[in-house]
């Protein structure tokens, strides 16, 4: 069993669980790697070089690159879509069979993009600015925007019901996607709703 880290000093290392023993190093970037995701076949490297790589899980050869204006500081890897966030606001939807961008969206407030998760057709990216954006991949825009949180959000997970937030402000909040916050339609493109549930541990 291994687990793979990405670090400050640009390397990706694998790591054998069984031995804790390093099995391989890879020097991947021209800066410290910020954020990585892996599916069965591939593994995404987020940097402050601006770019986003695609290493094979097999050989751990790179198999491609994406270039950013600003450093990414998030990433997620789904099928053969890849997904990253930048310091500056931006998250940008790419193939990961020609390594092509597909779409870019631009949040208001220009947060520094912390996680993305994935749920059916919507994607949520949090900031550090405490709020939680939610992107329609269908109509490729930001639909809406939830405040919950009063500093920055460290981690989204998405599911087919609920989202999931946890933030600097030591609370873990809730999303239903069956309860209105999140069911209503939206006329506007982007308006402030609170969560269900919020828990301080």
């Amino acid at each position: 069993m291994y687990r793979i880290t990405g670090s400050h000093d640009c390397t990706i290392r694998v790591w054998n669980l069984a031995s804790f023993s390093c099995t391989n190093t890879i020097n991947a970037h021209q800066g410290p790697i910020t954020c990585l995701d892996f599916s069965d076949t591939i593994l995404l490297t987020g940097s402050a070089d601006k770019y986003v790589k695609a290493w094979s899980c097999v050989s751990y050869l790179q198999l491609g690159a994406m270039s950013h204006r600003h450093p990414v500081t998030a990433v997620m890897v789904t099928n053969l879509l890849c997904i990253s966030g930048t310091c500056e606001g931006t998250v940008t939807f790419w193939n990961l069979e020609s390594f092509s961008k597909l779409f870019k969206c631009r949040l208001a407030d220009d947060p520094y993009v912390s996680s993305l998760s994935l749920s059916a057709t919507q994607c949520y990216a949090a900031g550090t600015n405490g709020l939680l954006y939610e992107i329609d991949l269908l109509s490729t825009k930001c639909t809406r925007k939830l405040k919950g949180h009063s500093a920055a959000i460290n981690e989204v997970q998405a599911g087919a019901n609920r989202i999931v937030t946890v933030s600097d402000d030591q609370t873990i909040c809730i999303w239903y996607k069956k309860a209105a916050v999140l069911s209503q339609p939206s006329d506007v493109e982007l308006h402030t709703t609170l969560p269900v549930q919020v828990f301080q541990p």
